[in-house]
Order: structure tokens, then sequence, then C-alpha cells
């Protein structure tokens, strides 16, 4: 599995591929991109259906949990450099 979440002027994006192994020149062609712009509402359900189609029913719940730790830890540390700088 392969998964990542960075930001860009725009909002934060979210890369993922159901297989791991990915070398970092195909990432781009290979894993399944969602964009969560910056003033937008973020719906969980378009984001699982966009990058989760592509595995079976039972992992995609233990990725949807370990997902959830991510984006939890990724916010949480955005708020914390943006208090910062305050």
């Amino acid at each position: 599995m392969y998964i990542c979440i960075y930001s860009n002027r725009d909002g934060e994006v979210i890369l993922f591929h159901h297989e791991g192994g990915i070398d970092i020149g195909d990432v781009d062609s290979k894993a399944l991109q969602y964009l969560i712009l910056i003033d937008d509402s973020f719906n969980i359900t378009n984001m699982e259906n966009s990058l989760l189609k592509n595995l079976s029913n039972d992992r995609r719940l233990y990725v949807k949990k370990f997902e959830f730790i991510l984006k939890f830890a990724f916010f949480f540390f955005l708020l914390l450099d943006n208090y910062q700088n305050l």
C-alpha cells in the first residue's frame, strides 16, 4: 500500500495506491489522487469511493482506520505549525 498526503496552494492532496513498491517516478501515473480544496467542504464518502475503489471490503475497513489516523496527525501538525507562526 502507498499513501501520501501533501499540501499545495490549492489545498491538500492525497495519493493512494493499493499495492506497495511504487517507484518515486511512477507515483503520478499509478496512484489515485484526491484533492481537498481549501475552501471546499470535505466529503469522506467521495474520498473513499475515489481512492479505495481497488480494495476489497475487508481491506477497505483496515485502510480507512489507518488513513483516519494519518489525516488526524497531518492536520494536527499543520495546525500546530500555523499556531507557532502567529
